[in-house]
């Protein structure tokens, strides 16, 4: 275990200058066109690591709408994840419990499609349809 915390140290002792040097502006910049932003990577990995904690039987820290905002997709751009879009959730479970969350809509690139999945404790049975309307402002633009 030592030589992966030496190795983790200093690659952060590398990284540290580079990340000091960013501002919230270069979570929207697509390295490439068509490619996820930085801020959506790290949304992902942030809705990532509430999954494991969930798998751990500890709470989520990140707020639920990222679970659709940062779920996998075909969208171009996080930015075409906005507007009407319909979604639906179905779950069921005693003890350990799991669902299965789908999303879809219409952006300026084409139809969207994506979804994901959830594992934690619980007991019963239960689903959603339904629609949502998203919108990004200058804040919330990743």
């Amino acid at each position: 275990m030592q030589p992966t915390v030496e190795a983790s140290t200093y690659l952060l002792a590398l990284a540290e200058p580079i990340f000091t040097q960013l501002d919230d502006s270069h979570g929207a910049l697509e390295p490439m066109p068509g490619a996820k932003t930085a801020g959506w990577l790290v949304g992902h990995l942030a809705v990532s690591g509430d999954f494991a904690r969930r798998l751990c039987g500890r709470p989520p820290l990140c707020p639920a709408i990222w679970r659709t905002a940062f779920a996998p997709s075909n969208a171009a751009t996080v930015c075409d994840l906005k507007g009407p879009f319909t979604n639906g959730s179905v779950g069921a479970g005693a003890g350990i419990a799991g669902s299965i969350d789908v999303f879809s809509g219409n952006s300026d690139h084409g139809w969207v499609t994506g979804g994901g999945f959830t594992v934690g404790a619980g007991l019963g049975a239960g689903g959603f349809a339904g629609g949502t309307w998203t919108s990004l402002g200058p804040v919330l633009h990743v």
